[in-house]
């Protein structure tokens, strides 16, 4: 530990909570810039939904392995050195995902950030164990948490809405300027630990006597509380990556499939009613029989679209707070209720 070392700047602190803070905001950005191109990569590199999961996880598996190692290269090189790493690794993990060209060369891109990620993740608490004292220490885990959150709504918010239309739909020039920018953000940090006060610190801190990490991890590892919260992280972690990257995919295909029932619903009613009222006289009952099938067909697949209409009823309120419905006459064509102006 720490403690008595000396802090040499009060403000500078903050400056350097910074530079953390910014490689973790690359980090987040980097882990969900992939998730709004699943589609036009998985079209452009010919690859299945399968593979593309594979890619997705690869870092995850590389930072379960080196996680701990990571940890120990901190002690040993310091965080200056460490965090720069990190941003190097990071971004280069970004540029290669831009060159990739088939399904291997994705794969190793995105594994080679599990080599990065933990430095970062590992590097930002240290930090603040470093620079900050009493109640302090919490204001700041408090801020540099909020780099990756912010980072991964960068990436899901920009990349489909700014970046891809601003790069004409070319997702290699955007996942390309992503890793320019978080190479620049290893620039920034670099700069900001120039300041002799902090390589002071950091060497003082490297001269310190630490345990084996490994003996360290056992003994935690054994403690209830750190058990329970290991198991917390693995179920929040399943649920947050596992969403988060095929959420934006799964919402497409959901619009196309209800946009397929639609079709489908349109040219069932124009072969009813063509059916209807190009039928000979003699042929009424015939006619008055396709036109009650062609009713109850499409009662029943409308009932079929309820189940998905409830699940966005919000997302769907007309301008008036109401949602569009369905003639009651006929459940195929779409009236418009109170000036909703949608169906």
């Amino acid at each position: 530990m720490t403690k008595n070392v000396a802090i040499p700047s009060q403000t500078y602190r903050w400056v350097m909570l910074f530079g953390v803070w910014l490689i973790y905001f690359c980090f987040g950005l980097t882990v969900s810039a992939l998730a709004p191109l699943v589609r036009p990569i998985t079209e452009d590199l010919s690859m299945s939904y399968a593979a593309m999961g594979s890619v997705l996880g690869a870092w995850q598996l590389i930072y379960i392995g080196t996680a701990l190692p990571c940890g120990a290269l901190i002690d040993r090189f310091g965080l200056r050195r460490s965090l720069l790493m990190a941003s190097l690794l990071m971004g280069a993990s970004a540029l290669l995902r831009s060159q990739a060209e088939d399904y291997m060369m994705l794969l190793v891109a995105v594994a080679l950030f599990g080599l990065g990620g933990p430095l970062i993740s590992i590097g930002a608490p240290k930090l603040v164990s470093l620079w900050f004292e009493g109640p302090q220490k919490g204001l700041a885990m408090g801020l540099y948490v909020t780099g990756p959150a912010l980072g991964s709504i960068a990436a899901l918010s920009l990349t489909n809405s700014v970046a891809m239309p601003f790069f004409e739909n070319q997702w290699r020039s955007v996942i390309f300027i992503y890793g320019v920018i978080v190479l620049l953000s290893g620039v920034v940090w670099w700069a900001i630990n120039l300041e002799p006060g902090s390589q002071r610190l950091e060497q003082k801190s490297l001269q310190e006597a630490r345990p084996a990490q490994w003996g360290l991890f056992l003994r935690l590892s054994q403690i209830r509380a750190v058990q329970y919260v290991l198991l917390i992280s693995i179920g929040i972690f399943l649920y947050n990556h596992g969403l988060s990257n095929w959420l934006h995919e799964i919402l497409m295909t959901r619009v196309e499939f209800r946009e397929s029932w639609s079709l489908g619903f349109a040219a069932h009613n124009d072969w009813c009613t063509r059916g209807t009222t190009d039928s000979p006289q003699g042929n009424a009952s015939l006619s008055g029989s396709h036109s009650n099938c062609s009713v109850s067909t499409g009662r029943f697949c409308l009932s079929l679209l309820s189940v998905f209409d409830r699940v966005d009823s919000t997302a769907r309120l007309g301008p008036q707070g109401h949602h569009s419905g369905f003639d009651d006459d006929n459940p195929v064509a779409c009236v418009d209720r109170s000036s909703r102006g949608r169906c």
